[in-house]
């Protein structure tokens, strides 16, 4: 499926999916039910260096993880932790910032100035979830979650944070229950 016309990296993914495809069948993935059966989803950063499967130790299947630029909550992580817990049965949710992370220290108004041009009108109406650290952020990203009415009552939610410089994961937030 590797073509010349395709980027390096696609080229690379599509070789490896060769070789997964062979193993597939013995892993069972394919009967593996959508909902996850640790009921529980977890929201984090984008960052290349964090891997929540190896650092919380998951396996495919247990957790949905969903993840954006900073981990941050925003209408579209409220819109899948709702679908989820609507359609799934999700139970818990849990935010997971990361130190060094590349929005930290960093205002909208700083990233919106990165953009030239037709974007810059568009980069400027952005919300862009920038952060001055990860202990706040996930403080106030879990008191948004606590906040909407879209989390079902009963839902658990708290926050963690990981450290990239030695591994480490914290708590920030220990759960606390949605009314």
């Amino acid at each position: 499926m590797a073509s010349s016309n395709y980027p390096d990296n696609l080229n690379g993914w599509l070789k490896a999916n060769e070789d997964f495809q062979k193993e597939f069948s013995s892993k069972d993935m394919g009967s593996m039910p959508g909902v996850p059966q640790r009921l529980a989803m977890i929201l984090t950063c984008i960052d290349c260096r964090l891997n929540p499967y190896d650092a919380m130790g998951l396996k495919t299947g247990e957790y949905h993880i969903f993840r954006n630029a900073g981990g941050r909550v925003t209408p579209d992580a409220i819109r899948s932790f709702s679908m989820t817990q609507k359609l799934m049965g999700t139970k818990e949710i849990y935010v997971m910032h990361h130190t060094m992370c590349g929005v930290e220290g960093r205002t909208d108004a700083e990233v919106a100035a990165l953009y030239e041009g037709d974007a810059a009108a568009e980069a400027k109406e952005m919300v862009w979830h920038t952060c001055d650290s990860a202990v706040g952020s996930v403080k106030d990203d879990v008191e948004l979650l606590m906040k909407t009415k879209l989390i079902a009552p009963g839902t658990s939610v708290g926050g963690l944070v990981y450290h990239v410089e030695t591994g480490a994961v914290t708590m920030v937030v220990e759960p606390q229950v949605h009314a």
